[in-house]
């Protein structure tokens, strides 16, 4: 394992990531639907409702 280590060019494998890292950043974000923006909204509303109803389940059960 460590031979293995030491044949690797860490400036090689660190240029491979900063490549990729410009490529992905190039890319940007993919702006979303106004269907899957209110589907996200729904789902973070249905999260936060589900929190509330363990945590009240919980104090009830204390």
């Amino acid at each position: 394992m460590a031979a293995e280590l030491d044949s690797l060019d860490v400036e090689q494998l660190l240029q491979e990531h900063y490549e990729a890292q410009e490529r992905i950043h190039r890319l940007g974000l993919r702006p979303l639907s106004p269907g899957l923006k209110a589907l996200m909204w729904t789902l973070r509303i249905y999260v936060i409702l589900m929190i509330v109803a363990v945590a009240v389940n919980v104090i009830h059960s204390v």
